[in-house]
Parts: C-alpha cells; sequence; structure tokens
C-alpha cells in the first residue's frame, strides 16, 4: 500500500506489519532468511532438472535432435564458438548454482540463531560479485526469440527442461527478491543472528 513506516529492531517472536494494511513484511531475526533458503533449495532442484531433461527438441524432414542444456553447450567446440560454450555454461549454469549454494552456506546458520559458518562473509560477498552475471533469465528471453525465427525452417517442440527453465528463472527472481542484504551483512559482521 506503499505507507512508509520506520525501521524498528525487532526481539524474539515479534515481527512487523503495516499500520494500514496489516501485511507483515518485517520478520523476526530468526526466520528472516527462510524465505530466501527455501528458493535457493528449489532453484537447486530445479537446476538439476534443467539440465537433466531436454530441453527442446527439433525436427525437419523426418530427422529429429533433443538436447538439454550441456549437449547445447558442447554444440559449441569449433575454434573461438568453445568460448562461447564456456560463457554459456558459466553464466547460465555455475554461477547461479554457485549465488543458490552460498546463499544456503551464508544464510542457514543465522536462520537458527547460530554463529555463521566459516568464511560466510566472503562466500556472501563473492556470490553478490557474480550476481550481475548469472544470466539465466537473459538465456531464457534469448532463447524465445531465437525460436521464433527457427519455427519457420524446423519444427520445434519445447522439452521437459524448457519449462523447468522457466519456474527456475521465476525461483531466481523471487530468491533475489526475498534477500535483506542490509539484514545479512550484520548478522554477518557481527558473527551472530
Amino acid at each position: 500500500c506503499d505507507m512508509i513506516h520506520a525501521k524498528v529492531d525487532l526481539k524474539a517472536g515479534e515481527a512487523g506489519a503495516c499500520q494500514r494494511c496489516e501485511l507483515e513484511f518485517i520478520f523476526p531475526p530468526a526466520q528472516r532468511f527462510d524465505h530466501t533458503i527455501a528458493l535457493s533449495i528449489t532453484s537447486l532442484f530445479l537446476m538439476a532438472g534443467a539440465v537433466y531433461f531436454p530441453f527442446l527438441s527439433m525436427s525437419r524432414a523426418g530427422l529429429s535432435r533433443e538436447a538439454n542444456l550441456i549437449q547445447i553447450a558442447q554444440s559449441f567446440q569449433d575454434g573461438w564458438f568453445i568460448l562461447i560454450g564456456l560463457f554459456f555454461v558459466l553464466f547460465v549454469i555455475v554461477f547461479p548454482t554457485f549465488r543458490a549454494l552460498s546463499l544456503i552456506y551464508a544464510l542457514w546458520p543465522l536462520s537458527r540463531g547460530k554463529r555463521p559458518f566459516k568464511f560466510a562473509r566472503s562466500v556472501y560477498g563473492l556470490s553478490e560479485k557474480l550476481t550481475p552475471w548469472g544470466m539465466a533469465e537473459i538465456f531464457f528471453i534469448g532463447t524465445g526469440v531465437a525460436l521464433v525465427k527457427i519455427t519457420k525452417i524446423a519444427k520445434i517442440e519445447f522439452g521437459f527442461s524448457f519449462w523447468i527453465f522457466a519456474l527456475l528463472v521465476l525461483s531466481l527472481v523471487a530468491m533475489n527478491m526475498t534477500l535483506h542484504r542490509k539484514d545479512i551483512w550484520d548478522q554477518l559482521n557481527h558473527g551472530a543472528a
């Protein structure tokens, strides 16, 4: 409802809610990171499915071919194209996976009211720096644009992985939206939740 509120520190068991619409938007310290952890775990499972199952299949003149994400990356093997395959794996698979794993690593003990794991600040800091380079959503949009052009010369069918990848992109966006970056840094700097 866009009502402006002053942020207050909460005690155990308290939550902050809007005075007008009563929506809870400040969570107790022990529960503040649970949504992010849940979405991170969801993203990991979805990424595994997106990598394993067929992403799309193409058929033309009686010939057909299926490919999953790893096979798509492996298709770039000639000369300089190998860099495209490497960048694809890094930006679409490795960086989003690392982001989800690092959030779980950094936030799990904080969400349980315990001291952060060793190197949690460094791992979380690195994941924040790599966040702009995780381009799963860019790949998804680019795939849609490219497939519009390809449908004129071949029959395209989306594989199970395509739809899993769509859910993955949504979960990654939601995961980043649930982050309380200032709270995370405060908790990591103080060494306890």
